[in-house]
C-alpha cells in the first residue's frame, strides 16, 4: 500500500484497478489523511488568509477516510464510506449507484454532516477545488458574516429513475438560519398515474 508522510500528515491507502484492457477500467480503493495541523499545507501553498485563521485554531488535527469502487463497463460505484473529521466538524456517508452511464440511475444511500462553522468549512474545502469560480471558495466568504453558523444536516435516500421511484425517508437541516424536515415517497413518477406524498415543514 501507499504511505507517504509530509508537513506532520499521514497519507496511507491501496489502489486497485480492474478491466485495464476493457476501455472502462474500474478503480477501487481505501485511504485516510490524518495530520495534527491543518494549517501547515496552507503556509506552504501561501493560501492566504486561511493559513493565518487556521494556524490559530486551538484543535488543528484531521482525519479523513474512504473506501470506494467504480465499475464503469456496467455502470456501478460504490461509497462504502467516508468520514471526515476537520474544524470540529463531522461529516459521513456511503451511497451506492448503479447505471450511473444511463438516464435513469440508480441512487442509494445516507449522508450526515454537522459543525460548528459550515461558511468557514465551505472556505476551507473550496480551497482544494482548482476552479477559482466554484461555488464553495464564492459563498464560504459570503457567508462568513451570517450570525448562525452551526450546521445539521441528515439525508437518506433511495432513487431508481427506472422504476419511477423516489424515497427520502429522512431529511433534516439546520443551516445558516434555516430549518427544514420532510421526507418524500414518490411511485411510477414517470407514468400519468404517478403517485408522490411527503411532508416538508420550515422554520
Amino acid at each position: 500500500g501507499l504511505v507517504v508522510d509530509a508537513l506532520e500528515t499521514r497519507i496511507k491507502g491501496d489502489l486497485s484497478v480492474s478491466s485495464l484492457r476493457s476501455g472502462s477500467p474500474g478503480l477501487g480503493g481505501a485511504f485516510t489523511i490524518s495530520g495534527k495541523d491543518i494549517s501547515l499545507p496552507f503556509k506552504v501553498a501561501e493560501i492566504q488568509p486561511l493559513a493565518d485563521r487556521l494556524s490559530g485554531l486551538k484543535n488543528k488535527t484531521f482525519d479523513i477516510s474512504t473506501d470506494f469502487k467504480t465499475n464503469p463497463a456496467n455502470g456501478t460505484a460504490r461509497l462504502t464510506s467516508l468520514d471526515v473529521k476537520l474544524l470540529g466538524a463531522r461529516i459521513s456517508g456511503q451511497a451506492d449507484l448503479g447505471r450511473i452511464n444511463t438516464q435513469t440511475p440508480l441512487m442509494k444511500g445516507r449522508f450526515s454532516a454537522r459543525g460548528p462553522d459550515l461558511p468557514f468549512l465551505m472556505q476551507v474545502a473550496g480551497s482544494f477545488i482548482p476552479d477559482k469560480n466554484n461555488p464553495l471558495a464564492d459563498f464560504g466568504p459570503r457567508l462568513a458574516a451570517v450570525p448562525d453558523k452551526p450546521f445539521d444536516i441528515d439525508l437518506d435516500f433511495d432513487i431508481d429513475l427506472q422504476k419511477g421511484r423516489i424515497l427520502i425517508p429522512t431529511f433534516s437541516l439546520s443551516a445558516l438560519g434555516v430549518k427544514a424536515a420532510g421526507n418524500v415517497s414518490g411511485s411510477d413518477i414517470h407514468s400519468p398515474d404517478s403517485r408522490l406524498n411527503g411532508r416538508l415543514a420550515l422554520e
